[in-house]
């Protein structure tokens, strides 16, 4: 990995903390898989930022993957992933 590459996944990696911090949570830790494309490129390669890949904490309290499946799925926010697969829709999208 050159310097170039390392600095870009030290982006990456700073994003979901980032974002965490503007709702208020603290992202503990979590994992951000990446994989490097035919021309080289550093590219996030698989569920960044998820319940099931982040700890995330609100005033020092776990926010748990149910708690936020929960909410989720009250908000209205979940993701209809059996339909869209029926409906083929593109993972890019």
């Amino acid at each position: 990995m050159d310097d170039e590459q390392f600095q870009a996944l030290r982006e990456i990696a700073t994003v979901l903390t980032k974002h965490a911090a503007k709702v208020r949570l603290s992202h503990c830790d979590g994992k951000a898989e990446c994989r490097v494309t035919c021309h080289q490129e550093l590219m996030l390669a698989y569920s960044p930022g998820t319940p099931d890949e982040s700890r995330l904490m609100l005033n020092g309290v776990h926010c748990g993957k149910q708690v936020l499946r929960d909410w989720y799925m009250r908000s209205g926010h979940e993701i209809p992933v059996s339909k869209l697969i029926a409906e083929s829709m593109q993972r890019s999208r």
